[in-house]
């Protein structure tokens, strides 16, 4: 039989305090192994790797009740890792993509005095994938962050693009497409498929009617910014 320790000795020996044990004692996380008549609540030694897998599971973001479910050893901590890795990497590749943007408007905003580095360009038709907004220029970047990350596969080049069909400066409430251009190895979240679109856009002959689209394949990303202009719509195009 384990040596049994005080609830204040189990918490030095954790690094912690009596009350963030006794905390998790009354939700049921870290039970004493027998309260004595006096109230004295006794815990064993080996109670302190409890605690530490309670600390590990925490940081990853889990509830209490998914907690309970580990710590009682009908949870599957292997496959915990795993789906909490992939959403690890998918954080941080966000968190790039936004940093990424960040530092271009910075280095335009110190070359330029404005966001974008202004290019004319003549395009040949390409495909875009997109959702149709109603919101303001100034938060054009954020639209095409969302959009960046309902995508589970990014492609080689991950190229954003905000679409105005009006011709008037509509600076607070415009209609835009924030878009991306097609590419291999690019491939749409399930939960996001029936709310991105497709069209393919061609100079000369806007086709901008909408279609179901259908899943794609793979791989990442990097950045430079670029502006386009097809005929009469005008594309604002970043590129991360």
């Amino acid at each position: 039989m384990q040596k049994l320790v005080t609830i204040g000795e189990l918490a030095r020996l954790a690094g912690t305090s009596k009350r963030t044990i006794l905390w998790y004692d009354q939700r049921g996380i870290i039970k004493p192994k027998t309260v004595l008549e006096n109230g004295y609540r006794l815990y064993e030694e080996s109670q302190v790797l409890e605690y530490q897998k309670v600390l590990l599971l925490t940081t990853l973001g889990l509830k209490l009740s998914e907690i309970k479910k580990y710590l009682s050893r009908t949870g599957d901590l292997n496959q915990l890792f795993k789906e909490k890795k992939k959403e690890i990497k998918e954080q941080v590749e966000n968190l790039r993509f936004s940093l990424n943007c960040l530092e271009k408007f910075e280095l335009n905003l110190e070359k330029n005095k404005t966001l974008v580095a202004p290019v004319i360009k003549v395009m040949k038709p390409f495909a875009v994938y997109y959702f149709d907004k109603v919101g303001s220029y100034v938060d054009i970047g954020k639209y095409c962050t969302k959009l960046y990350q309902m995508f589970s596969k990014k492609g080689s080049r991950f190229t954003t693009l905000a679409i105005f069909e009006e011709p008037t400066y509509q600076p607070k409430k415009s209609r835009m497409k924030i878009g991306a251009l097609k590419k291999p190895g690019m491939e749409i979240k399930k939960e996001f498929k029936e709310q991105i679109k497709e069209f393919i856009f061609k100079s000369g002959l806007h086709d901008l009617s909408p279609q179901r689209i259908m899943a794609c394949p793979t791989p990442r990303l990097s950045p430079p910014f670029d502006f386009g202009v097809v005929n009469i719509v005008k594309i604002f195009v970043l590129i991360l």
